[in-house]
Formats: C-alpha cells, structure tokens, sequence
C-alpha cells in the first residue's frame, strides 16, 4: 500500500486527499494528550501505531510530493497514509485493503465508486467519528494482577514446543533449550480462534476486551491484534514471583513489508522492566557480573555463551536500544557496586547508545563498566552459532 506501489485509481484519489498531517493524526485519535504528540517540520511526532510506546517517535509528515508520509524512528515502520490508517485501525494493509481504504475515505471525504478496489461505495461521508484507537484507548485497562493471570493461562495452552515452527526457529537460533516459558500462538485460523474463545470463557468477554490482545472496540471487537505475530515473550516483574508485565511478540517469517514490524507488545503494556530482571535479582551474588543486552533472544544466547565460558554474569535485555533510558532505574539498581557490561548491537544504533549507557550506569554506582561488542554477525545469537559450528 506504500507509495512505491501502483494504487487504484480510488486509493490514489484518497491518498492524495490526505495532505493535513495534523487533521488526520486528530481524525485518528493519535492526538489524544499534550503528552502523546508534537509539532515537528513539516508534520507532527506521535505514539507510534505500529508498537506500543509512551513517548512519541513516529513522524508523520506532508512529503515532497504533496501526500503524508510516516516513518517511526523506533521501530522503523514507514508508510503513506493509508498504511498509517491500517496501523491505527489494526488492519491488514493488503487482506483488509478495502476497509482501510473505506476508512481513509471517510476521514478525507471522498466518495468511492470505482470497482478497481472490489467493492463500491457511492455513499457521502458520514460524520466524523472516533477511530478505532481512540475508542479502545478509551477502555479501562486490566490491573496488573488480572493480565497476569490471563497472560499465564494463554502460555500454558500454547507453548512454544506445541507449535513446531516456533520451536524450530528458536532452534535456529540456538536458543530453545533456554526459552522455558515462552508461547507461540497457533497459525491456524481455527486453532487461533478456539484459544480466543477459552480465554473468553474462563476470563469473560470484557476482561478480553481490555486486555491488549485483542481489538476492544469496531466491526472487529474481540478478534486478535497481529495474530500473525506469534512467538509470545512474557516480559516478567521483578521479584521472586515474576509476574507477567507484557507479552512481546514476533514474527516467524520475515515481514512483509518495511512497514510491517517484527515485534509488537501488548497494546497499553509496554515492557516497563528489563527482560530476565527476576531471575537477574536471584543470581547477583558477590562477584556476579551484570550484563545488558538488546532483545529477549540475546539476553538468552548470552546466558549461554557465559555459562560456556564459566563467567558468573547475570543477563538482562532492554526491547530495543532507543529505549535504555526507560529502563535505567532499574539497570542502574541491578548494576550499583559491581561491573557492568553493555553488550548491544553491532550496528549503528548500538554504537550510538552505548557511552550514553554507560556513562549513565557510571554514576549509578558500577565499579566498572565494559563494552563487549558481538565477534560475529550483528547480535548475540549470531555469535552462539558462530560458536556452536
């Protein structure tokens, strides 16, 4: 649906229509507080669509060509506006291609008529009404201790060992033996649809409405949010009980577009503590290394490749280098009076962040900080199967 693909000539129409970055941020629900948007050049900056975040990173702007263009400086997804409509609305931006297209034209005021999308449409516009997003941003969320319980009970009727290209992929990996825990969502319809309704009568409708899983509000009211992202990471309190925070999840095949993310979180639970924190708690003792990585899947590989080379190091995982400082409260508790090593990605962004982190962990109170950089590929993972061959 992005601009480097031919349109129909109703999508073009619409898309061309959309030229107010603002309006139509506004038109979907985007700019829902002083704390959730910006103005920004030639556009404004939002809470990205495409993942779930506090503090906006997607710029949505009015591109040389006169049509709106976004692109999230976290995640990286980009689109054009009816990519940016889909996201918002929780839509396939190719399978559900004419209800975002419906959905675009009533923001722009655009009357569809031509058959080139594969429906038609002669109806005016009707009123604005609050997008999708809005309106489910408007449900009161679940307390901690009521996703927890939910989270828990997803897990346990899907594990990871039950679907066989999950496990396969965290094999490839070289990870499975350390992914205890981890779920993985069916990829049949059917399958999908019967967990939905499990948890819907062991929880109630509600409660899965107002858990993040799930859309909460519109035509799709109980259908699940990126069911095609299906390795589920539950991100755990810290303490001994562990509870379930959020689940991160992931893709099991490339993405399809580079608007298309590969990891998503629960929608209105961001992963507010480092992955592997509980378990980091238990092994600090006297001499116990602290090491900060990128990613749930590094935090494993590096747990690995430590046990390996006999170090004594506890291993925690922030979701993605632009969001260390989220998490430098607890990084900076886990780190005081010992060494710590700041192991992210070998890329520029990982290269970026890095002296930030650790001068930040330096004035927390580490006696030392280390920068350990992957020996082979980009990440952790790659250098456990460099080893492994």
């Amino acid at each position: 649906m992005g601009a480097r693909a031919p349109l129909p000539d109703d999508a073009r129409e619409v898309r061309d229509a959309l030229t107010d970055p603002r309006a139509l941020c506004d038109a979907l629900g985007l700019l829902d507080g002083p704390r959730s948007w910006a103005r920004q050049g030639r556009g404004v900056i939002v809470r990205c669509p495409w993942h779930d975040e506090r503090t906006p990173s997607c710029s949505v702007y009015r591109g040389d060509d006169g049509t709106i263009a976004a692109k999230c400086h976290g995640c990286g997804a980009s689109g054009d506006a009816l990519s940016l409509v889909a996201a918002v609305a929780g839509l396939d931006p190719r399978r559900d291609f004419g209800a975002v297209l419906d959905e675009a034209a009533r923001i722009a005021g655009v009357r569809l008529s031509s058959p080139s999308t594969g429906y038609t449409s002669t109806r005016p516009a009707p009123a604005p009404r609050p997008a999708p997003a809005a309106r489910e941003r408007g449900l009161e969320p679940l307390a901690d201790d009521a996703f927890a319980e939910l989270a828990d009970a997803l897990l346990e009727m899907c594990p990871v060992e039950g679907e066989a290209d999950a496990l396969a992929y965290l094999e490839d990996r070289g990870v499975a033996e350390l992914a205890t825990g981890w779920g993985a969502l069916p990829a049949d319809r059917d399958r999908i649809a019967a967990v939905r309704d499990a948890l819907v009568a062991r929880f109630g409708r509600e409660t899965w409405l107002r858990c993040g899983l799930a859309h909460g509000d519109g035509p799709r009211a109980g259908d699940w949010l990126f069911a095609e992202h299906r390795l589920v990471i539950p991100w755990r309190a810290a303490g001994v009980s562990g509870s379930v925070l959020s689940l991160q999840r992931r893709l099991l095949r490339a993405p399809s577009s580079p608007r298309e993310p590969k990891y998503i979180v629960t929608r209105g639970r961001a992963a507010t503590v480092p992955y592997g924190c509980e378990d980091a708690l238990e092994e600090l003792g006297e001499g116990v290394e602290v090491c900060v990585v990128e990613g749930a899947l590094d935090a494993l590989a590096m747990r690995l490749l430590a046990r390996r080379a006999g170090r004594s190091r506890a291993v925690v995982a922030i979701p993605g280098v632009e969001h260390w400082a989220k998490h430098l409260a607890q990084l900076g508790a886990l780190a005081r009076g010992r060494v710590a090593v700041v192991a992210l990605d070998a890329d520029a962004a990982g290269e970026r962040h890095v002296s930030e982190l650790a001068a930040e962990l330096v004035k927390a109170g580490a006696t030392r900080v280390v920068r350990s950089r992957p020996t082979a590929g980009k990440d952790w993972c790659d250098v456990l199967l460099e080893k492994s061959r």
